[in-house]
């Protein structure tokens, strides 16, 4: 119950196991990670309209077959609603003409631009994958969590897939609050350890406001 009070819900399962994934929850926003393979089978279990897809694009790839290109990127399918797209990357540019990409506020005279705190985040997201987590390649950069959440917004995250717990740390780091489930002991232990490190982290420049506190950990 409580993971369906979350605002949005993270869901990456192994891609595969798609086809016998039922997601029974009525989060606001469901973020899903999936392949082409899998994408199908991906909207069956969320069943809802669709809203936007993001790619993500690992430049380290992975092999496949000696007859198909090495897979180097993700799909992100995202459901519900979002907040404002300009939460990327903190950017300090000057004020540009329009024409320049910059983003912000348009000025009427001069047709100049008084750029935002944060740059729009793109549909294609290039953050190479995290290999030194527990989960190898099949674990997502904290990075990339980051950015996903800052753009939907809200002040509680699910996830039914926790694994090695980077969604967990990216809620940290972000003073969100967590809510996470993993079947494998290994893993959940992992995750538990990994999240309790991120909150003893001191941190030098705090984005958020909010400050987090490591709640229970529940085993069963």
């Amino acid at each position: 119950k409580l993971i369906n009070d979350a605002e949005i819900l993270i869901a990456d399962p192994p891609y595969n196991e798609w086809q016998n994934t039922i997601l029974p929850f009525c989060n606001p926003t469901v973020l899903a990670f999936t392949n082409y393979q899998n994408r199908a089978r991906c909207e069956e279990a969320i069943s809802r309209q669709l809203r936007t897809e993001l790619i993500w694009h690992f430049p380290d790839g992975r092999w496949v077959s000696p007859s198909l290109p090495r897979q180097n990127h993700a799909n992100i399918l995202g459901f519900g609603e979002t907040g404002r797209a300009d939460a990327g990357e903190k950017q300090c540019r000057p004020i540009q003409r329009k024409g320049q990409s910059a983003i912000g506020t348009w000025k009427q005279e001069g047709r100049i631009y008084d750029p935002k705190p944060r740059a729009h985040i793109p549909s294609v997201i290039t953050l190479p994958r995290n290999m030194s987590n527990a989960a190898g390649g099949f674990g997502k950069p904290v990075a990339l969590l980051e950015l996903l959440i800052r753009w939907i917004g809200g002040d509680s995250v699910g996830d039914p897939f926790m694994g090695s717990g980077p969604t967990g740390v990216a809620c940290v780091n972000l003073g969100r609050k967590f809510i996470g489930i993993e079947k494998e002991p290994r893993y959940f232990d992992i995750a538990c350890q990994r999240i309790q490190d991120a909150v003893n982290q001191p941190r030098l420049f705090d984005d958020e406001e909010v400050q987090p506190k490591q709640g229970n950990l529940i085993c069963d």
